[in-house]
């Protein structure tokens, strides 16, 4: 392999180019476009096969004549839907059309059951963060790339500083084909930071053109959209790219993935409201105020039209979020016109926020959202002001937050656990380069989230005797909601006590301490106990990637406790290591990229028990 990092475009890879260099090379079919002659309107056309046979993916060998237009035939079609192409000149968009205008399709017979968003990823805090690697990998990520980036040179892989290239993941991860590297949704996050920060022409012309007509015709996860959705909204908040940048990107992200979710009203699911949302909120961070009010009336429309809509803060806490209603008569249409824009919003913040700081936990990496890379603020001041100001008396105002599974918490509860993760993140950075971390640190964060568990109301607390499959079907997003909390807690717990997994090269392992080790094993074996039966009873339809980071990372701690355990306790363990792998290749089928977690989780296991 060559000294570059690819990020190959090409299913065969293409060693030697670089987003970086200049001397960048057009594909074969913007080139043949370019000269007019010769080009019978096809992608890619006659001359193109003839000049390259891999021109879709490929680039050309030498660079392109000098342009003098675009052939109208050859031109890529102009989307006729709101938002309008606005890329060029990086401004909001004009007054969008009436979501009266829009007709809806009926959805008889729709399961009501809730269906998890899947799991928000995608941030950018300038070139400190400009790569990211997918949670489920070992090696972090390292700062040697901010250089590179910003001599806008390529980068020279060297063994003391080697990162993980699209190359590497295909080995690791096993993927089938190298056109999953290409279109893996954690490689379209680094992409994606690359292309922004660096050339947005690049980003907006090579990639997202090919990623869309995949996701056009099927051939990407879902997953992706929702990365590439949350990530258009991350990219707004960058203070380290200029607003004309910032607003290009979102305008392109709109251009595109408006005319998918068109499409997608044709068969909307349950999560389709919330692609809506996710649209209005990367509408909101470049306060552009008409395309939220458009995207939200559409959201609020289609879960009527789904027989579903929010409830008041009254009836929330013992009824469960949501209620059928008769999407014919609703006498308090305005009432829910209001209500739905102000809980979207929270929504919108919440799901940046928090979610933000658990995945970035996960990953090893800063949370976008901080203010400063060393500060440990989860929320930013500005956004923790605009929640509030929604209705800064309810304190207690119950919120779903989409990316972690309709957690249904007031805002004391979850600002605080979202403080106590920013700073679980915080000290695993630490950690990467530091080999002699103060051990106390670790403590005094175990006995703070250990205080903030021990002071939740009884309504949030599990039950004594574990429900009932049928109590579960009654009051399924009750369960959800609560259950997806402890995971949340016990997940961050173990990532707090445990380096094994998802930080596999960092210099100090808390684990070694009996003290910590005790703590995250104790978190595993409640995770075991108290979650594990939950996510076994729920449908398998109704797991999404969230759920199985969640039953992952309790594994860690098992993994570790085998090379120190009598012959029965290694014995028990192995035994539940099985339950764990047995549940992730069940829902194998429903859930993305689970064959990873999977294939990661026993590559950690001991030689000798890793074809048990």
């Amino acid at each position: 392999m060559s000294q570059y990092i690819v990020f190959s475009l090409e299913p065969a890879g293409t060693d030697s180019y670089s987003p970086f260099g200049r001397r960048y090379r057009q594909s074969s079919c913007k080139r043949c476009r370019a000269r007019k002659k010769g080009c019978d309107g096809r992608e890619p056309c006659q001359k193109c096969v003839s000049a390259n046979t891999a021109c879709e993916y490929g680039f050309s060998k030498r660079m392109p004549t000098k342009r003098h237009g675009t052939p109208l035939h050859c031109s890529p079609p102009i989307p006729s839907s709101f938002p309008p192409t606005t890329v060029r000149t990086a401004t909001c968009c004009t007054t969008p059309p009436s979501d009266d205008s829009i007709d809806f399709p009926s959805v008889p017979g729709l399961a009501l059951s809730p269906v998890s968003t899947t799991p928000l990823a995608g941030w950018t805090d300038g070139p400190r963060a400009a790569v990211h690697s997918s949670p489920i990998l070992v090696e972090p990520l390292v700062s040697f790339l901010e250089a590179a980036i910003r001599r806008n040179d390529p980068i020279v892989l060297r063994p003391e500083t080697a990162t993980l290239t699209s190359v590497a993941v295909a080995q690791r991860v096993g993927l089938k084909s190298n056109e999953e590297q290409i279109y893996n949704p954690f490689l379209v996050i680094s992409m994606i930071t690359i292309f922004v920060n660096q050339q947005t022409r690049i980003f907006r012309d090579l990639y997202l053109q090919r990623l869309y007509r995949k996701l056009k015709a099927g051939q990407i996860p879902p997953l992706t959209l929702n990365v590439l959705l949350a990530f258009a909204a991350s990219v707004a908040r960058s203070h380290d790219i200029g607003i004309s940048t910032r607003k290009a990107a979102i305008m392109v992200y709109y251009e595109r993935a408006d005319k998918l979710l068109m499409g997608e009203l044709d068969r909307p699911t349950i999560e389709t409201p919330y692609l809506l949302l996710l649209m209005a909120g990367a509408s909101m961070v470049v306060d552009c105020n008409e395309t939220f009010v458009y995207y939200s009336g559409l959201s609020k429309r289609l879960l009527i039209q789904l027989n579903i809509h929010l409830t008041d803060a009254s009836t929330t806490e013992s009824s469960g979020t949501y209620t059928t209603v008769d999407p014919s008569h609703n006498p308090n249409d305005e009432l829910l016109d209001e209500d739905l824009v102000r809980e979207y919003k929270r929504r919108v913040y919440w799901s940046i926020a928090t979610h933000d700081n658990l995945i970035s936990c996960l990953m090893g990496i800063s949370s976008a959202l901080t203010t400063e890379p060393s500060c440990v603020n989860p929320i930013n001041d500005t956004l923790i002001e605009r929640i509030l100001r929604c209705d800064p008396s309810e304190d207690h105002y119950p919120i779903i937050i989409p990316g972690i599974n309709y957690t249904l918490m007031g805002y004391p509860y979850i600002t605080k656990l979202a403080t106590l993760i920013a700073k679980v993140s915080e000290l695993r950075i630490q950690a990467q380069d530091n080999a002699a971390m103060d051990i106390a640190q670790y403590h005094r964060l175990n006995a703070e989230l250990l205080h903030w568990y021990g002071a939740l109301p009884p309504q949030y607390r599990l039950p004594d005797q574990y429900p009932a499959r049928l109590e579960i079907d009654t009051r399924p997003i009750h369960y959800e909601s609560l259950y997806s909390l402890h995971s949340y807690y016990y997940v961050t717990v173990i990532l707090l006590n445990c380096y094994n997994l998802f930080l596999g090269s960092v210099g100090f392992h808390p684990e070694k301490d009996p003290t910590c080790h005790k703590v995250g094993f104790q978190a595993a074996e409640a995770f075991t106990t108290h979650c594990l039966p939950y996510y076994n009873t729920v449908s398998e339809q109704y797991h999404t990637l969230s759920t199985v980071a969640y039953v992952s990372i309790p594994v860690t701690m098992y993994v570790v406790s085998l090379s120190d355990t009598t012959p029965e306790e290694r014995k028990e363990h192995m035994a539940t290591i099985n339950r764990y792998l047995a549940f992730l290749k069940r829902v194998q089928a429903n859930c993305s990229h689970t064959d990873v977690f999977i294939r990661v989780l026993q590559s950690q296991l001991p030689p000798d028990l890793q074809d048990n």
